[in-house]
């Protein structure tokens, strides 16, 4: 998993403009139950893979991320790491949350179609669905921050 990661920072920072994190996220093996708690209020739902602020990403243990698709679950929320290590992001209002989001939708999209073209169509449909929803989100809450803090 080091190893994956690893490639997926350095992918990450030559298609953009982040520097490299000092040290690597942990991943954390967890079961779909405690991601549907944190993300979803307890009801199932499409979260495998989420990244909170601090050192560590939280993986879906059915997640098998020797596919490319489900390693690309992984690679969005590895992004999300290196965007708020990077320093550039220190308390995020929710139009910046929206960009974050979009800009790691969009690494995941062409990670995917470097990949396997196939998949990346389906992640762009899903990206807009959640950018949407986040605008809208953002609409109502106006000027308040988002709920999930981001600590570095």
């Amino acid at each position: 998993m080091e190893t994956l990661v690893a490639g997926m920072i350095l992918w990450i920072v030559s298609h953009t403009q982040y520097p490299g994190p000092q040290r690597p996220p942990t991943v954390r093996i967890v079961e779909s139950q405690y991601l549907y708690d944190t993300m979803c209020g307890g009801q199932e739902c499409s979260v495998v893979a989420m990244y909170l602020g601090g050192d560590a990403i939280y993986l879906d243990r059915r997640l098998r991320v020797a596919e490319p698709l489900n390693a690309s679950f992984l690679l969005h929320e590895v992004v999300h790491y290196v965007q708020v290590k990077s320093g550039r992001y220190p308390n995020p209002d929710c139009p910046t949350v929206v960009a974050m989001e979009r800009e790691a939708y969009e690494l995941h999209e062409r990670w995917l179609r470097e990949r396997h073209r196939i998949w990346s169509e389906g992640v762009r449909r899903s990206s807009r669905r959640v950018i949407i929803g986040l605008e809208r989100m953002c609409r109502r809450a106006a000027s308040q921050p988002p709920q999930i803090p981001l600590t570095p």
